[in-house]
């Protein structure tokens, strides 16, 4: 084969070899004639270079002619397929705010290179299975049909996993055009609803108002329901009470798909009496939702494993638990809870016994602080369980600082607790508890047998803490705490009885003074050793004066009230 580069040849100016051949030092004139020569081998070379790179790119297109032409279709679809966007998931869902597949997306691009690969492409049903339609003007039903029968058609009998979102259209008139585009996402309900038994995934983001909108336009679930979907992922930006139509439709849809695996509900759930999923490992509503459906859940749930719900804060729950026996989980081992109030405190602690749980959070109401703190319960509920906690969360609940501390002590979280936050209404964490926190490690002086006799470490495993602390107050135990507890394991011959800290969250609390700001800037420098090895957060939160300081402070004028103010 006849090579089709020929590189230019370097001939160099004949008036440089005399001097090359001499031993005469060169003349003023003869170094000029030197430079220029130095710079053409320098252009020379940069064009060798240029050469070389078209060389190298046409040697890699020839080289891909001797394997891609060969792979036998079955092989080239596989690979087709790791070129598109991954499946979507409850963990991975798509941010895409226009439809997928588009013509620029790699499904389309493959069917441009060539007739073999468009007929790869057009027989390899993953390729089209994935579908994202948003809906962000009235006519975007119509603009999608040619799209939905294609990637319906293509996709052949392959599982399907769709992606529908709705968002306002905004007019001169200010009207956002919101019937208009939930009544173009029925109709390209009901074209999907035909490969309904292939639906495995589907994600529907109402972002727009869809207060007002009637049920009626929405297509009716077939008798033989959704029986392969098996994550539902659904969110409605509607007011949160009542329910808003879509979102009892979507809970419809809900029950009719006995073997879903995930649930994410951001929406206020209508109601989920009668639901039954044995198969279902996630349970996420976290806009509201009843105590009593939230039972629903637990008993008709077996293989349940992570649940996160936020309770509802407005409607009344006329929840009674009818049964007096316990209620087990075997799986579950992820529990969160919000806005949890003192019936619901009093449900959850009392029926539920969950051996395989690792992490809980347990949040109540913001401004709930009257009721009494059931102490006897939270501590059998450990003891019925014999979990092993890895992470404890307690946020704005009337607990006392030593049934805190008798719960930590507990040998269900003791041994094994990794992550611990503590936010109290934003009050400063107790002393003892603080103190408690703090490794003591022996003194050079005590004896190895007094030393055998010292306690283990309070909480070994600790490795991520969050809680509040006062700036003034509590600055040096801060300190302690965090010195006693965090280390570079690498630079340390003798390991410590202790895991080393590897996340600090601190809420400092900050008093108010009129015309002045206290700076924690001294904190701060304490932490910046620390921040190089873990992760380091500090926040200030100002706290408003008491009576007495309003009382010392009315006589003070305040900046923010006089004349510079206005400058």
């Amino acid at each position: 084969m006849k090579n089709s580069f020929e590189l230019p040849e370097f001939k160099g100016d004949p008036r440089l070899k005399p001097l090359l051949q001499s031993n005469q030092p060169p003349s003023s004139q003869d170094i000029l004639l030197v430079k220029e020569g130095i710079d053409a081998l320098d252009a020379y070379l940069l064009c060798l270079r240029e050469q070389t790179r078209k060389i190298r790119s046409e040697k890699l297109r020839y080289k891909s002619l001797l394997g891609i032409r060969k792979l036998p279709p079955e092989l080239l679809s596989e690979i087709f397929i790791h070129c598109t966007e991954p499946i979507p998931t409850v963990d991975n869902r798509s941010e895409a705010y226009y439809a997928y597949p588009d013509f620029s997306d790699a499904p389309y691009t493959l069917c441009q290179v060539s007739r073999q690969w468009r007929a790869v492409a057009l027989s390899t049903p993953a390729l089209w299975s994935s579908i994202v339609l948003h809906h962000h003007r009235p006519s975007s039903q119509t603009d999608f049909v040619p799209l939905t029968k294609f990637c319906l058609e293509r996709s052949r009998v392959s599982p399907l996993y769709i992606t529908l979102k709705a968002s306002g259209y905004y007019t001169s008139t200010g009207d956002y055009k919101t019937k208009e585009i939930i009544s173009g996402v029925c109709g390209t309900l009901s074209e999907l609803m035909s490969q309904i038994s292939r639906w495995e995934y589907l994600d529907f983001d109402v972002q727009c108002s869809s207060n007002g909108i009637q049920a009626s336009p929405f297509p009716p679930i077939p008798p033989t329901g959704v029986p392969n979907l098996q994550t539902m992922c659904f969110r409605d930006q509607s007011v949160l009470s009542p329910a808003s139509e879509v979102a009892i439709w979507a809970v419809e849809l809900l029950k009719a798909s006995p073997n879903l695996q995930d649930i994410s509900f951001n929406a206020l759930v209508p109601g989920l009496e009668g639901s039954s999923w044995m198969f279902l490992r996630s349970f996420e509503a976290t806009r509201g939702m009843l105590l009593k459906d939230l039972f629903v859940v637990f008993m008709n749930c077996p293989a349940l494993q992570t649940c996160d719900v936020s309770l509802d804060m407005v409607a009344e729950d006329p929840f009674d638990p009818s049964f007096d026996e316990e209620l087990t989980l075997q799986h579950l081992h992820t529990l969160s809870l919000k806005y949890l109030e003192e019936g619901e405190v009093t449900a959850v602690l009392q029926r539920l016994k969950l051996p395989a749980l690792r992490k809980l959070a347990l949040d109540g109401l913001s401004d709930d602080t009257s009721y009494e703190w059931p102490d006897e319960l939270f501590t059998s509920f450990l003891s019925r369980s014999k979990c092993k906690l890895e992470a404890l969360s307690m946020t704005d609940l009337p607990y006392l600082e030593e049934q805190f501390i008798s719960y930590l002590r507990h040998p269900t979280i003791h041994d094994t607790l990794e992550a611990l936050e503590i936010n109290k209404w934003r009050l400063p964490i107790g002393s003892d508890l603080l103190e408690l926190l703090t490794l003591k490690l022996p003194s050079s002086t005590t004896s190895q047998t007094s030393a055998a006799e010292q306690p283990s470490p309070f909480l070994p495993k600790l490795k991520d803490v969050s809680f509040t602390v006062s700036a003034m107050l509590q600055a040096v135990p801060l300190r302690d705490f965090v010195a006693s507890r965090w280390f570079n394991p690498a630079q340390n011959d003798v390991p410590l009885p202790v895991r080393s800290l590897e996340r600090i969250k601190v809420l400092l609390i900050v008093p108010f003074v009129p015309n002045a700001v206290i700076s924690t800037e001294p904190i701060t420098r304490v932490f910046m050793r620390v921040s190089r090895v873990a992760k380091v957060e500090l926040e200030e939160y100002v706290v408003q004066p008491s009576l007495l300081e309003r009382d010392l402070y009315a006589g003070i004028e305040q900046l923010g009230s006089g004349y510079l103010s206005m400058i």
